[in-house]
């Protein structure tokens, strides 16, 4: 359980390092794609070369989709998950506790006595 946070930490470190190197990559050899040709329905479409910005834009939203998606997933499996499981598990707790079974015997043994003591004698008893 405490590997949780080392793993996160882990996961971050790979995202940083993946866009360092393709940071690096881009650096070194440039863009990957030039100039881009789309082809639809046999017309073709050139993309105009993408720039510094653009890349470094594309990595900056890469990391901060990674960081949410390490944040918001567990956070959000605890709320859809673990909060229900937990409430069950309080509830069954109540429910099922020995000490309200015992309370409900005591309570049910005080009851009948009184019941019974209140209760007039019969003739057919005193006979």
């Amino acid at each position: 359980m405490n590997d949780t946070p080392k793993l996160l930490l882990a996961a971050l470190a790979l995202v940083v390092l993946a866009s360092a190197l393709a940071a690096a990559a881009w650096l070194v050899w440039g863009p990957p794609w030039s100039e881009m040709q789309i082809w639809i329905d046999g017309q073709r479409m050139e993309m105009p070369p993408m720039h510094v910005g653009h890349w470094l834009v594309a990595a900056a939203a890469l990391v901060v989709v990674f960081a949410l998606v390490a944040v918001l997933l567990p956070l959000v499996l605890l709320l859809a998950v673990g909060l229900p499981m937990l409430v069950a598990g309080v509830v069954l707790a109540v429910v099922l506790s020995p000490l309200w079974v015992v309370v409900g015997l005591a309570w049910w043994l005080l009851r009948r006595d009184r019941r019974s003591a209140s209760a007039p004698a019969s003739p057919a008893s005193s006979a």
